[in-house]
């Protein structure tokens, strides 16, 4: 934990840093930690001129690391808010049951 605070940076620009990045994170929910990734995606990537969140290894990590916390699975998915699963086009129906929106419901 406390090396992830101390090299939060480094880590979140390298693969397999920004790996232990998201599983302490994802593990441990550790308010330093998180503290330490925000105060790294608010300042600059490898060079001045380059925010972190367009590093092209960090804004992969940035955004596992939103979305587990929005309540999804870190690969891109919120809470069934996904496009191309099955379940994204489904809603409860009062009686109960589940409908699926774009199905013509012809018996």
């Amino acid at each position: 934990e406390s090396a992830c605070v101390q090299h939060a940076r480094i880590l979140l620009m390298s693969r397999s840093g920004c790996s232990v990045v998201v599983e302490v994170i994802r593990m441990w929910r550790s308010a330093a930690v998180i503290e330490a990734v925000a105060a790294a995606a608010a300042g600059p990537g490898e060079s001045e001129d380059e925010p972190m969140y367009d590093h092209s290894i960090a804004h992969h990590a940035l955004k596992k690391i939103l979305h587990a916390e929005a309540g999804g699975d870190g690969d891109g998915e919120a809470r069934g808010e996904g496009e191309g699963t099955d379940d994204a086009m489904e809603v409860e129906n009062p009686t109960g049951g589940i409908d699926n929106e774009d199905e013509d419901e012809e018996l």
